[in-house]
């Protein structure tokens, strides 16, 4: 496997779209469309138990950053686990 890429996720002036950039890749995502992919990211970097999480962790928290930033809330839709009585 390869090593893992710096990831940019940088809003534009307007705030109505984030330009996510890795080297010489770039990737245009709607504002409305952010959450989405913060989650895709979460969901990927947390697989198997995190097995992937060095490949992920880094875009995921650049994508994350940018929703803050923006303030586009991200809720955390993974079920809570239950509680053990």
């Amino acid at each position: 496997m390869t090593e893992p890429t710096h990831f940019k996720a940088i809003p534009t002036l307007d705030k109505s779209a984030v330009v996510f950039i890795s080297g010489t890749w770039r990737m245009r995502i709607a504002a409305a469309d952010l959450a989405r992919w913060v989650r895709l990211y979460r969901e990927w970097r947390d697989r198997l138990s995190g097995k992937y999480s060095k490949f992920y962790a880094q875009p995921t928290e650049a994508l994350e950053a940018a929703a803050k930033a923006m303030a586009i809330p991200v809720p955390d839709l993974r079920p809570k686990p239950k509680a053990v009585k």
